[in-house]
This record gives C-alpha cells, structure tokens and sequence, in this order.
C-alpha cells in the first residue's frame, strides 16, 4: 500500500479516536452533572431523555432561565421535576419537560419551543424576566443556539462547562463564591453606597445613556423583547 495512503489512514483512524474519547468523556461528564449538580443530556435538557408521550398522556414543557434550570442543585430538585411528581402523585397523567437554560431570556426560550418541537409538547409554562430587564438590548445569551454541535446535530457538549468549572475549583477554591463575587461585580452600580464616586457607576451609566438615546432614536423600550415575545406566542397558536 502507498505510503501516503496508509499514512493518511492512520491519521484519519487516530482523529476518529480522539473524537469517540472526546465524546465518550463528555457523555460520562454529562450523565455525572446531570444527576448531582447542574448538568443535562446529550440533547440539551436536563434530566433523563423524554421518550414518545405515553397513552393519554399531555406533555408540559418549562421554558426559563437559571431558576427554571434550577442552577445549583439536580434536576431532581428544580422545580419542572417536582411539578412532574406531584401530578403522577395526584394521579394526573402528564409529563414535564425542563428546557430552562442559564441567563436566557425570550430570544432563546423561542428558539428553544421552535428546536424542541420534536417532544410534541401540549402546554408550556413560562418562568422568566428577569434577564429581559434591560429596556433598550434584547438578551441573546444561549449556551444551546450559540453552540456548533448543539445546531447541526442538536447534542449539546457538557465537557468545556466541566473543565471551566474545575479550574475555578483549583485556582478559586470555591465555585459557588465565585458566580457570587462574579454577581456582585457586575450589580455593583446597585449596591453601591457611595453611588456618586463609584467609578463602575460611572462607567455603566455612560453606557446606559448611549444606550438610551439610542433607544429613543430607533425603537421603544422593550419593543425588541415585545417582537420576540409577539413571535413566540404566534408559533405557539398555529
């Protein structure tokens, strides 16, 4: 066999392999979040993979940010799941779904109802807010529609999550204080006492008001959140 050939089969055969390790490690990773702290499924959702609806059965999917998502804690624990318990306990047969994401807001939640179609959900509830709060810049955060995988084969990676989070374990010390000090750093024009002198203040309200006259030149606010929010509840009516 030419040289180059077998050369160019080894190659392809090693790359392969580093592609099933990769996913098999990932696969691990995910299945371990998943079920102790704040990870999901190899389609994006947390927690174990809905199958077709069972005979009358309805199927609710929830739709949201970090609170939906239940951020912190298993996905036993979040709130989709526990509303999924206390129907089976009262004997009502319907399923619920946990399609809450981290940061996301109304532009993610519809393109999140449009991709996961496929569950052949019945109602939606929706938690969220507090990530459209801004009136003048739609929120476009989405670990799911921003990710390469995630759009052409509908597999979401956990692994890259997973490694970012260890090595704040390993230079941090401590994950949970750190998304705090994180939190704080970024809230720190609203809990500042010395707001006058508070140079991140500053900062952020020179922002704001480019932001602002922008907003009156263009658009009302929230007319951006109203459009995506417009569309979603039209694709959800058809």
């Amino acid at each position: 066999m030419n040289k180059k050939i077998t050369l160019l089969l080894l190659s392809l055969g090693s790359a392969l392999s580093i592609i099933i390790l990769i996913y098999a490690a990932d696969r691990v990773v995910g299945n371990k979040f998943n079920k102790i702290y704040a990870g999901w499924n190899s389609e994006g959702y947390r927690g174990i993979k809905k199958k077709e609806k069972k005979e009358g059965f309805e199927r609710i999917v929830t739709v949201g940010g970090s609170t939906t998502f239940g951020y912190g804690t298993t996905y036993l624990h979040a709130w989709p799941h526990l509303i999924e318990e206390k129907f089976l306990e009262n004997s009502l047969k319907a399923d619920v779904v946990n399609l809450g994401q981290l940061s996301q807001g109304i532009w993610a939640i519809k393109r999140d109802l449009l991709h996961y179609d496929y569950l052949d959900y019945d109602y939606v509830i929706f938690y969220s807010g507090y990530n459209d709060s801004n009136p003048n810049i739609l929120n476009k955060s989405s670990a799911r529609h921003y990710d390469l995988f995630f759009k052409l084969f509908g597999y979401l990676p956990i692994l890259d999550t997973y490694i970012y989070e260890k090595m704040i374990l390993i230079f941090y010390g401590d994950l949970e204080k750190f998304y705090s000090d994180k939190l704080k750093d970024t809230e720190a024009v609203s809990f500042s006492l010395d707001k006058e002198n508070n140079p991140v203040r500053k900062k952020n309200q020179k922002k704001n008001n480019v932001n602002s006259n922008l907003a009156v030149e263009n658009k009302a606010p929230f007319q951006d959140y109203i459009n995506e929010y417009n569309e979603t509840f039209r694709f959800l009516l058809i």
